[in-house]
């Protein structure tokens, strides 16, 4: 039996690691987390259960979409702690990602930890979601491919960020680990005295910066894989999103086809398919001992004589909105929708459009 789990402050985490069995997210992600916490109710099958914090709330924001799911069982922390008292330990977990917060709330409810990660484990998937693990892939997919472009750096001082910040005139500036929409800045010209303490505090804290130049964006999208338990690297599909600038706001709900023929109006095919070879063989050699979910952050870019593929923006070491996108567009079925995420009278809402 799988056991679901929805915990978008998973990266919020990761950059807080000194903080681990400390740690409380900020009121923004729980809340998310509470109103969203049905979400994988798209991806369960027969007798899955989902981890909620609110099973009243989860069985109501999931109703207008029962349709296209059959009804999980929801459990909350109480009744998951019940069921192992009961015996019930051969848990699959699928969390949206795995770091030591979600482990030790497991662990409160007296799942085994011989099903859970070692703290050697955590420590490897906190490495590889580091920006700078696929410095190596961008570099050399750049290298070798033509009609693709895209540069990234790390940078371990204010001397090397204004250095970088002066020969290309517009930077975007990353935390090494930061949840999607924070830790995040675009900075042009000359760094302000806000950007000079957000690089100060990241190099502080983080040990070093992550530099890239800033592109001119056309479309957002991702390649999303799951590594398997065989070390093979399973190419799920493409996903196609919107951004309100650095943070996730929907996406599109598409086949394969309809998806590959969007981002085909700027790139060849040809070179997607290299491209999905590519990043594969090299998830089979990086990934080591994790099990889960993987997306593969891309765009588009205008240059002076058309288009081009950045191929790696970054990569994330979890479950994606992506991954999302796709469970939901194979149960609603044909057609080509959109989903959002709508923050309305203090709640986050899912829509399908």
């Amino acid at each position: 039996m799988k056991l679901h789990i929805f915990n978008p402050e998973h990266d919020l985490v990761l950059a807080a690691e000194e903080a681990f069995g400390h740690y409380t997210p900020p009121r923004a992600a729980k809340a998310l987390r509470r109103d969203l916490g049905f979400l994988p109710a798209f991806w369960t099958s027969m007798g899955d259960a989902v981890l909620v914090d609110d099973r009243e709330k989860a069985r109501r924001a999931s109703a207008p979409f029962t349709a296209y799911f059959l009804q999980p069982l929801f459990i909350s922390d109480d009744q998951l702690k019940k069921l192992v008292q009961e015996g019930v330990t051969d848990w699959e977990v699928c969390p949206w990602g795995w770091d030591s917060l979600v482990r030790d709330r497991l662990k409160r409810a007296g799942l085994p930890s011989s099903i859970l990660p070692s703290d050697e484990e955590l420590a490897h998937i906190r490495r590889l979601s580091h920006r700078a693990t696929t410095i190596p892939l961008l570099h050399e997919m750049v290298s070798d491919l033509q009609q693709t472009v895209g540069e990234r750096w790390v940078a371990h001082s204010m001397e090397e960020v204004e250095a970088f910040l002066s020969r290309e005139g517009a930077l975007v500036l990353k935390a090494p680990w930061s949840s999607t929409g924070r830790g995040v800045r675009f900075v042009e010209g000359r760094l302000s005295l806000s950007e000079v303490g957000f690089v100060g505090n990241t190099l502080a804290v983080q040990g070093g910066i992550v530099v890239e130049p800033h592109y001119d964006r056309v479309l957002d999208f991702a390649m999303e894989y799951d590594i398997c338990a065989d070390g093979g690297a399973r190419y799920a599909g493409l996903s196609l999103f919107d951004t309100d600038g650095t943070g996730y706001v929907g996406g599109v709900l598409a086949d394969e086809e309809e998806k590959m023929r969007i981002v085909g109006g700027y790139l060849p095919q040809g070179l997607l398919e290299t491209v999905k070879s590519r990043i594969g063989g090299w998830l089979q050699q990086t990934m080591g001992c994790y099990v889960g979910p993987v997306g593969i952050d891309m765009m588009v870019v205008r240059i002076a004589d058309g288009y081009r593929l950045h191929p790696c923006v970054e990569m994330n070491v979890r479950r994606t909105m992506g991954h999302a996108a796709i469970a939901i567009a194979r149960r609603i079925g044909g057609g080509h929708s959109r989903m959002a995420i709508h923050y309305k009278n203090g709640n986050y809402q899912l829509k399908i459009i």
